[in-house]
């Protein structure tokens, strides 16, 4: 048990740092209106990719922060309306 212990940290320790060099990473960020969406690379980050408008918001909600789950590689937004104070978890 110890020997596969130590193989599945040495396994981590040396996979992970190549995956995180070689693996362009796409980062999504929000407008200053949280009415869209755009990417850049972060290696670059100079470059912004083309902007994408978000659709089907409930009225009133302002989108506050966006984030990508790592399980199903899926991007959520969330929406408060702080006139209603009701918070919504979008999936983009």
């Amino acid at each position: 048990m110890k020997i596969l212990a130590a193989f599945s940290i040495a396994l981590c320790s040396a996979v992970v740092p190549l995956c995180a060099q070689n693996t362009p990473q796409t980062v999504y960020l929000l407008d200053g209106a949280g009415t869209s969406l755009f990417t850049v690379q972060a290696r670059d980050g100079a470059t912004p990719g083309p902007t994408v408008a978000i659709s089907g918001i409930n009225a009133g909600d302002e989108l506050m922060a966006i984030d990508m789950r790592p399980q199903n590689q899926r991007l959520y937004a969330l929406g408060v309306n702080s006139t209603a104070d009701t918070v919504q978890l979008y999936h983009l």
